[in-house]
C-alpha cells in the first residue's frame, strides 16, 4: 500500500508538472499590451476617483461654510480654492502610482492562478480549469465601465471651476498681484446655483459609460458627438433651476468645448483598447 501510494503521488506530481508547463505557455502568450491596458484602466479609475472625491469634499466644505457663515461672509481664507487646486496634483499622483503598481499586481495575480504547491492533486484540479489568457481578458474587461465613467465624472465635477479659476487668474494678472482667497466666494455661489448641474453631468457620464459597454466599437466611434451634446444639453437644462437664464448660459459657455473633448478622447481610447483586446482574445 505504501508503494502504491507513493507511485500514485509521483504520477500526480508528473501530471501536475506537465499541465503546469502548458498553462505557463498560455500565460506567456498574454500580450504585454493587455497588461498595459489593465494598468491604464486602473490608473484612470484612480485619477477619476481622486478627482471626484476632491471635488465633492470642496462642495461639502462650501455648503458647510454657507450654512455657518452665509454667502455674505468676508472670511474668504482660500481653503476651498486650495482644495480645488490641490486635488489636481493628488489625482495625477494617484494615476501615476496606480499605473506603476497595477501591472505588477496583474502579472502576480495571473501567475498565482497557475502556481504549484506541495499538494499535486489540488494543483491538478486547479490547473485543469485554469485559463490564464481568459482570466487576463476578464480582469481587463471588468474594469472597462469604471475606467470610462470615473475619469469623466471626476472631470465633470472638478474641471468647470478650474476653468473659472484660470479665467480669474488671467483677469487679475494685470493688477500685478494675485489673491486666490477671494475665489472661495465664487466657489460658494457656484455650489449654490449650479452644484446640482455638476452632479447631473457626472451622472450622465456614468450613464454614457454603461451605455457604451453594450455597443460595438464603430458605434462608439461615431456616437460620442450626440452623447456629448445630450449630456451638455441636459446639464444646461438642469441649471434652469434656480436662475432660469444665467446659469444655463454659464454652463454652456464653460462646458461646450471641455465636454466634447472629454467624450471624444474617452471614445477614441475605448475603441483603441477594444481593438487591441480583440486581437489578443483567446481563440
Amino acid at each position: 500500500m505504501t508503494t502504491a501510494y507513493r507511485d500514485d503521488l509521483e504520477a500526480a506530481f508528473l501530471r501536475r508538472d506537465i499541465l503546469f508547463g502548458r498553462r505557463l505557455s498560455q500565460l506567456a502568450r498574454v500580450s504585454h499590451e493587455v497588461a498595459d491596458i489593465h494598468a491604464a484602466r486602473s490608473a484612470r479609475i484612480a485619477f477619476g476617483a481622486c478627482a471626484a472625491a476632491g471635488a465633492l469634499a470642496m462642495g461639502a466644505c462650501a455648503a458647510a461654510r454657507m450654512l455657518d457663515q452665509g454667502l455674505a461672509s468676508s472670511r474668504d481664507l482660500g481653503v476651498l480654492t486650495a482644495i480645488l487646486v490641490g486635488t489636481w496634483p493628488m489625482a495625477i499622483v494617484a494615476h501615476a502610482v496606480t499605473r506603476a503598481l497595477a501591472r505588477r499586481r496583474f502579472e502576480t495575480r495571473l501567475a498565482a492562478s497557475i502556481a504549484r504547491s506541495g499538494d499535486p492533486r489540488a494543483d491538478l484540479a486547479r490547473l485543469e480549469d485554469a485559463d490564464p489568457r481568459g482570466m487576463a481578458m476578464e480582469i481587463v474587461s471588468r474594469a472597462e465601465v469604471a475606467s470610462v465613467a470615473l475619469p469623466l465624472m471626476g472631470l465633470a465635477l472638478l474641471l468647470p471651476l478650474t476653468l473659472h479659476l484660470l479665467v480669474a487668474l488671467a483677469l487679475s494678472s494685470g493688477s500685478g498681484s494675485v489673491d486666490l482667497s477671494g475665489f472661495d466666494g465664487w466657489i460658494c455661489w457656484s455650489v449654490l446655483f449650479v452644484g446640482h448641474a455638476h452632479l447631473v453631468l457626472a451622472a450622465l457620464c456614468w450613464r454614457y459609460a454603461n451605455k457604451e459597454r453594450k455597443l460595438p466599437g464603430e458605434t462608439v466611434r461615431r456616437g460620442w458627438r450626440s452623447e456629448a451634446a445630450v449630456a451638455l444639453g441636459l446639464t444646461a437644462l438642469s441649471a434652469v433651476v434656480p436662475t432660469i437664464v444665467y446659469a444655463p448660459v454659464l454652463v454652456l459657455a464653460t462646458g461646450a468645448v471641455p465636454v466634447a473633448l472629454m467624450f471624444y478622447l474617452s471614445a477614441r481610447g475605448l475603441v483603441r483598447e477594444r481593438e487591441i483586446l480583440a486581437r489578443q482574445s483567446p481563440a
